[in-house]
């Protein structure tokens, strides 16, 4: 199946018309380095995909919107252990007609990637409608998902794999099938997600397996990975979900021991996690290169963050990201953090307020991170002990 990239075209040159020459001159860097703002495209994998990347790279770091994320529900199909979406939000669900409005807004303000996620958002009843209005108007669709429906209506997934996706995000936790089910408390899902799997890299879909790391899948995420360098697919894997109290999953968190062990296997020595956080201001984009919509229509700064910035049913978008995120982003700052910046393990926190948010509140200090912090912090100076002695 042949990726039509002349599709995104349109889309494309509609940046490029928002882009003033004055304040940023990128196109010098797709074919070589003049010093012409004038560009080529060829449209074939490697020049396109280089384009697109710049072209995000620079919009992003210019406080241009790019992404919008819909939740088009909070109900799934699946029943994971460890999931911090609130309950108390399952009756919500985001309509067509409703979409359609959000992203037409989108495009306008110059988004060009669309997330369709949840919960599920394959079992709500416009996904595909809302999933080929997306790609309509020459936007970029992502969808995250758990391929239990795509597995069973053949329907389902050859519409989406018709639209072509950008990319389509799937969750694996263990290629042990009694491991991932425990997790999703769904029996058989495991088979079904792996099948799925293997359909979208025989269709050559741009696939991404995530893999969250918690306490009963801790030895997997290696397995995971080898299935997916064998089917072509990204991988990605991390230990620091979200927690939230209100779902009461965090018992499910890696902790102690095992942290310790997994930081072990994975610490880059030579590029450790310094400075994230910083006592002025600490790095956060949400609002600024994205928003997320939830199934009320309440608009976030960034998927998970739950702190309401306005509702699309009386807030414009535009209105959000131009009155509402810098009034929003001058917030951000950890300054006022009483216990924070005394240890020598601050320096690798990785501070964010989504954390905070299910954990002690909006830009509190949070008990999960500093714990991530010391393990972090403590393998840290073990591998870097063992480098001065071999050295």
């Amino acid at each position: 199946m042949k990726r039509n990239y002349a599709y995104y075209y349109k889309g494309i040159l509609k940046h490029i018309t928002i882009i003033s020459d004055e304040k940023l001159r990128i196109f010098k860097v797709i074919k070589d380095n003049s010093s012409s703002s004038d560009f080529v495209i060829s449209f074939d994998d490697t020049n396109f995909d280089y384009f697109l990347n710049q072209l995000i790279n620079v919009l992003t770091y210019n406080g241009f919107l790019t992404s919008i994320y819909l939740n088009l529900n909070y109900t799934c199909n699946q029943d994971c252990i460890h999931c911090c979406n609130p309950k108390d939000m399952n009756s919500y669900s985001i309509n067509f007609e409703q979409a359609k409005k959000i992203i037409d807004e989108a495009s306008d303000l110059g988004v060009f990637d669309v997330m369709l996620t949840g919960g599920e958002c394959t079992i709500n009843n416009d996904f595909i409608k809302i999933a080929k209005y997306i790609t309509e108007k020459k936007l970029r669709l992502f969808v995250l998902t758990n391929a239990q429906k795509l597995y069973y209506d053949e329907n389902l997934f050859n519409d989406l794999i018709n639209l072509y996706p950008a990319q389509v995000q799937i969750t694996l936790f263990s290629m042990n099938p009694l491991i991932h089910d425990k997790i999703t408390r769904v029996k058989g899902s495991q088979y079904k997600t792996v099948e799925v799997l293997k359909k979208l890299a025989k269709y050559k879909i741009i696939t991404q397996i995530t893999c969250p790391i918690i306490d009963c899948n801790f030895n997997e995420y290696k397995k995971v990975k080898e299935f997916a360098d064998s089917i072509g697919a990204k991988f990605f894997s991390d230990v620091r979900f979200i927690n939230n109290k209100n779902n009461n999953n965090f018992n499910t968190r890696l902790k102690g021991k095992k942290l310790i062990n997994y930081y072990f296997e994975t610490i880059d020595i030579n590029n450790p996690r310094e400075d994230f956080c910083k006592k002025e201001r600490f790095n956060c984009s949400g609002g600024v290169d994205r928003l997320s919509i939830a199934p009320n229509l309440d608009i976030h700064p960034c998927n998970y963050f739950n702190y309401p910035l306005g509702n699309f049913n009386t807030t414009s978008l535009k209105e959000v990201k131009e009155k509402i995120v810098p009034e929003f982003q001058k917030k951000l700052t950890c300054k006022n953090l009483k216990d924070c910046f005394k240890h020598d393990y601050c320096k690798f926190c990785i501070y964010c307020p989504v954390y905070t948010c299910y954990d002690e509140g909006f830009l509190k200090k949070s008990p999960t991170l500093c714990e991530d912090a010391k393990v972090y912090y403590s393998v840290y100076l073990k591998h870097k002990q063992k480098s001065c002695r071999l050295g």
